[in-house]
């Protein structure tokens, strides 16, 4: 009896030992949340958690910190609680958590060192901190480099590139990060998405080629792969591209072919490209039918939902009436969609695009009551301040630029451009970086796990980046050239008027003030030119028709004049300034001269064009007697309109 009961409580004892046992050993199975999310990062995989997902990892992470025993474990979970603040877009606490596990006296391995130093170069990236960003991208690559894991540092150069596309102007480095990106990764499935991007980069740095040919490529290898998501994304792109480059015929080819994978539920931007494709290529009427379609499948919508498409159908009806000059209608919706923002909520971009609508179209109808250079600029700025990608907002920008260029802003734009060269040579620095980086190693087997990069570096070396080197510096090029460009723009725009390309006031005066200090002693012709009631004809016409009519009579002034100094003395006024003439021949030109204006078919096409003259004439000794042989034309000239329209006084 007593055997027993021993062998029963030894059975008990053995029991309790072994459900102990498979508690801990439970527990011990049980991986930490700081250890999965870790692995998430190194998968590349964090970026698709959902923020309710992200606030139970930082819960569970925040709980391993309170019982944390060992400080061998502060990396991982200060690591993971930076990533997790830095995906919450709180760079600054995200920074703290970071710097402490690469503070000194900290024991960390060098997988955890580069998603440090990674993370922080997105975080000052996306602060606005541009150098400090580049700083710890060049010490996360060092780290890559060391590591040599290819597909780490593809996810990497991935990231960064996406980051510097989305928070800057920084549109050549990331060629270079996702082509290398291609080479470094074997996951096909990564490789097409990391192609696509490519081509999206290449297509803003004005390379349409390359990104027609990368795009093809990426959307071969997903067809040949089975990736039909990825099939789809591409298709959309690739139609964008074509339509960019005004191959509409193609790109209505390839979102057909779009439509047919994705009928259930195509995204909004490729209905609206299908839309302007057929504008383009069958005119207004052959979209109407759609749009009609479109606002008529808004009735089973909640009252959001309606609204939001009703913006959609609105908005695209206004630009194809303002293409089409029917800017009465086109007003019509600009006023319907302003309403519309006011019930709902729209994204800062789509309420700066229907702020430049309605300004393109004051523009275009001839409203003198506007400012448009300050407008322009104003819509520069907000679009600039806006938190869209930089790919999203470049167009747009672009034709800003545009209208200012048009404008004779030329300082703005030169601006602009001069700011965005301060990045490029920025990208030339990180690609210096690298290319010594690797020149300076021991070992050229750089992330030996990548055949194709491995043989790349050790037959080449740094070959590829250097070509990259060379992109980057082309782009650099690209851009001195149009800062060039827009710098002797500015220089001429002291010295000849943007619109009718005639002498300024002030270089006129220069070029008087010139011949008097050489001592030309002769007798100086000037006539005052005004065209009658332009006012009134850009009331009716447009100012860009006024602007048309000035052009052309200044174009009519330089073949009747070929040797004289011509200027634009101010509005629709011109000045002539002639040496050495026949006050006879002259007075015949004149004439010939008034009834051209009159009857010019260019000139008088909506409405006939009157001008009046006045001219005086005299000796220039010094610059009063410019000012007074002007007073003079001025007071010849008000006899003439006295006199009635057409009339000459010498």
């Amino acid at each position: 009896m007593k055997v027993k009961a021993i062998l029963i409580g030894a059975i008990g004892i053995i029991l309790l030992f072994g459900i102990l046992l498979t508690l801990t050993l439970k527990v011990v199975s049980k991986p930490l949340a700081s250890d999965e999310f870790i692995q998430l990062m190194y998968d590349g995989d964090v970026q698709e958690l959902t923020q309710e997902q992200l606030k139970q990892y930082k819960d569970d992470i925040n709980q391993e910190l309170i019982k944390l025993k060992h400080r061998q474990s502060f990396g991982k979970i200060y690591l993971s609680l930076g990533k997790i603040a830095s995906l919450e877009e709180a760079y600054e606490d995200s920074n703290n958590y970071l710097l402490n596990v690469i503070s000194p006296g900290s024991h960390t391995n060098k997988m955890i060192d580069l998603k440090v130093y990674e993370t922080l170069a997105v975080n000052y990236i996306a602060m606005g901190d541009i150098e400090k960003g580049y700083f710890y991208f060049n010490e996360a690559n060092n780290v890559a480099y060391q590591l040599r894991d290819a597909e780490l540092t593809a996810s990497f150069y991935q990231l960064f590139s996406e980051t510097l596309l989305n928070y800057t102007n920084h549109t050549s480095f990331p060629i270079y990060l996702l082509g290398e990106a291609v080479e470094l990764t074997n996951d096909y499935y990564k490789k097409i998405q990391l192609r696509k991007q490519l081509a999206s980069v290449y297509e803003l740095n004005g390379f349409f080629d390359l990104a027609l040919n990368e795009f093809i490529r990426a959307l071969d290898m997903s067809v040949e792969e089975g990736y039909e998501d990825l099939e789809i994304e591409i298709l959309g792109r690739l139609s964008l591209s074509y339509y960019s480059n005004q191959r509409y015929q193609e790109s209505i080819e390839v979102i057909n072919r779009y439509f047919e994978l994705s009928p259930d539920d195509p995204d909004l931007i490729y209905v609206s490209l299908w839309l302007h494709n057929h504008y383009y290529l069958y005119g207004y009427e052959s979209i109407q039918e759609e749009l009609k379609s479109l606002e008529e499948a808004t009735s089973n919508l909640s009252i959001e939902q309606k609204i939001q498409y009703l913006i959609f159908i609105d908005f695209n009806q206004a630009f194809f009436l303002h293409s089409d000059g029917r800017y009465e209608e086109c007003e019509m919706y600009i006023r319907k969609l302003q309403e519309l923002k006011t019930q709902t909520t729209v994204s800062d971009l789509t309420s700066l695009l229907i702020d430049k609508m309605k300004l393109d179209l004051e523009y275009d109808r001839g409203n003198q009551e506007i400012d448009y250079v300050k407008e322009y600029r104003q819509l520069l700025s907000d679009l600039q301040l806006t938190n869209d990608s930089v790919e999203r907002k470049r167009l747009i920008i672009d034709n800003v630029l545009l209208h200012l260029l048009e404008l004779g802003d030329y300082e703005t734009v030169y601006q602009y451009t001069t700011d965005l060269q301060k990045p490029v040579n920025q990208e030339v620095r990180a690609i210096s970086f690298i290319m010594a980086m690797i020149q300076n190693s021991d070992n050229s087997h750089y992330l030996s796990k990548n055949n194709i990069t491995s043989m790349v570096l050790k037959l080449g070396g740094y070959l590829l980046t250097a070509l990259a080197g060379m992109g980057v510096t082309y782009g650099a090029y690209r851009y001195n050239s149009y800062f060039k460009s827009l710098k002797q723009k500015a220089k001429e725009s002291t010295i000849f008027d943007p619109l009718t390309k005639t002498l300024t006031k002030e270089a006129l005066y220069e070029t008087l003030e010139l011949e008097i200090e050489l001592g030309h002693n002769e007798i100086y012709y000037f006539l005052l030119i005004d065209v009658n009631d332009l006012s009134s004809y850009n009331e009716s016409f447009g100012y860009l028709a006024g602007d048309k009519v000035l052009i052309e009579i200044s174009n009519l002034l330089k073949i009747y004049f070929p040797n004289a100094y011509i200027s634009r003395h101010y509005g629709q006024h011109f000045i002539v300034v002639i040496k050495k003439s026949n006050e006879e021949e002259l007075l015949k030109l004149i004439t010939s001269l008034i009834n051209e204006i009159s009857n010019n078919e260019k000139i008088s096409a909506k409405r006939q064009i009157t001008c009046c003259i006045g001219v005086s004439k005299g000796y220039l000794a010094n610059t009063l007697d410019i000012d007074e042989q002007i007073k003079l034309a001025t007071k010849k000239l008000q006899i003439s309109k006295q006199r009635g329209v057409g009339s000459c006084t010498m």
